[in-house]
């Protein structure tokens, strides 16, 4: 990894900081894996809420995806749509951001 995505995944990591501390969330951002000495970047930030943990996570592309108890956080790609999730979350509303799995159709037989 380099200077500049590391640079890209602390941004995203501080704006991730920025919007739980606007909202009064406790968060841990987690520390760097042992396996990964060339990406010691860390990339995950934790959210414990009422329903499972929450976890965020910053690629070095400057994506931003969550998954909540284990299931992937439909529509979520920038922060402020995290923001808007965590408002919702909040308020008792966050089912309706749970990722549906829709079964893909099979595909025929040639």
């Amino acid at each position: 990894m380099n200077v500049s995505q590391r640079q890209v995944i602390a941004e995203k990591v501080a704006s991730t900081v920025r919007v739980l501390e606007l909202l009064e969330l406790t968060y841990e951002v987690t520390a760097n894996k042992s396996g990964r000495e060339k990406n010691a970047s860390p990339r995950v930030v934790r959210v414990p809420t009422e329903d499972g943990e929450l976890r965020i996570y910053n690629s070095t592309r400057g994506a931003t995806w969550a998954n909540w108890a284990g299931t992937p956080v439909r529509d979520i790609r920038i922060m402020e749509d995290i923001y808007q999730f965590l408002v919702d979350l909040k308020a008792g509303n966050g089912e309706r951001w749970r990722q549906r799995k829709e079964k893909r159709p099979k595909k025929k037989a040639r």
